[in-house]
């Protein structure tokens, strides 16, 4: 199984970043479907900014957390 999961900064509200996680991680399916990996498992996760890898004080903080991150699992 493949886990996409889309992730955000800290700015605007929560109800917005859960859809723009979630959207992030949607197109990066869509995308993998049509070129790359056409029968494999999926589970899309938006993850919001739970998981931020650099401070969300700074642009450049922010622009690292705008990120959409994926796992391979058994």
């Amino acid at each position: 199984m493949l886990n996409i999961e889309g992730h955000t900064d800290s700015e605007g509200n929560d109800k917005l970043n859960v859809a723009l996680s979630k959207e992030r991680a949607k197109i990066v399916k869509q995308y993998l479907v049509k070129k790359v990996l056409l029968k494999v498992a999926y589970q899309r996760l938006g993850k919001v900014n739970k998981k931020p890898i650099a401070d969300n004080k700074t642009e450049e903080g922010k622009t690292k957390n705008r990120r959409v991150e994926l796992y391979i699992k058994k």
